[in-house]
């Protein structure tokens, strides 16, 4: 991550918009308006694995048998922070 992470969103959101496909420009944009307020944290994160899938979806991959959050999972699952374990609990029971 760049030391200036305004700069490193001005540089992904422009390239989210000259190369994303209509689902990875609506996803990116449903999040980053949902987590300006810093509420609900946990609903933020399932939008950011929407947001992994749309963007797999638009390079041609499948997501057939990956089941939902599990790409999210990937990041939090194992990790220490109290959020972590909170989204790993309701990415399990969302399963």
């Amino acid at each position: 991550m760049p030391d200036n992470v305004e700069e490193f969103f001005y540089d992904f959101t422009s390239k989210i918009t000259v190369y994303g496909g209509p689902g990875v420009v609506k996803a990116y944009s449903q999040w980053r308006s949902a987590s300006e307020n810093g509420k609900n944290e946990i609903n933020n994160l399932f939008m950011i694995d929407n947001l992994f899938r749309e963007m797999r979806k638009d390079l041609g991959e499948s997501n057939k048998g990956i089941l939902k959050n599990e790409l999210l999972g990937l990041f939090i699952i194992g990790g220490r922070s109290q959020l972590a374990k909170e989204a790993s609990k309701l990415i399990q029971e969302n399963n």
